[in-house]
């Protein structure tokens, strides 16, 4: 298999896995948890082999909050712990020191991928503390992420964030749910 159609089925792989994690997850199904993990194993991997590195480290925090979350939710811990705010931290930080490499070498879109970092981990902070408005960061993220991904020609996850734009418009406002 060459290397177009690799990433083409690692994108589409990832995108359902997410999309399928969030279905799962809003049915209350702990099987979300893992197609979440899975998900943003290959989106990282994705980001990673396509120079998307900003967003690469973002889908690597991703990735432990939802570990820790499957855990949590086995468990039964509510709401942030210390673990979570690491995480968000670390993932801050990485992405930071990634958008600034990658300003200093004039690539582009680093300032947008900035941005989703920032928003990603405000929306998951507001969740996790049971702020409703936490959808609206999150929705302007996936709005950004729409943007980032379609001009690097990744159109499958351009249609997944469009869905997850979608999804966050239906937590504050009177539209229906997608399922």
């Amino acid at each position: 298999m060459n290397q177009s159609k690799l990433m083409s089925c690692l994108e589409t792989v990832s995108a359902v896995s997410l999309l399928v994690s969030k279905y799962l997850l809003a049915i209350g199904s702990v099987s979300g948890w893992v197609a979440g993990v899975v998900g943003y194993i290959l989106t990282g991997t994705y980001n990673f082999k396509k120079d998307i590195k900003i967003l690469g480290v973002v889908a690597i925090g991703l990735l432990l909050l939802c570990t820790y979350g499957w855990y949590k939710w086995s468990v039964g811990l509510k709401g942030l712990q210390i673990f979570d705010y690491l995480v968000i931290a670390l993932t801050i930080i990485g992405g930071l020191s990634f958008a600034y490499s990658e300003w200093k070498s004039k690539k582009a879109l680093w300032f947008q991928q900035t941005v989703i970092t920032l928003l990603c981990m405000a929306a998951y902070v507001m969740l996790g503390l049971g702020l409703n408005s936490g959808w609206y960061c999150l929705g302007t993220a996936h709005a950004f992420l729409c943007y980032v991904y379609y001009k690097k020609g990744a159109y499958v996850y351009t249609g997944q964030q469009v869905i997850s734009v979608y999804i966050a418009l239906t937590k504050v406002t009177s539209l229906p749910m997608p399922f």
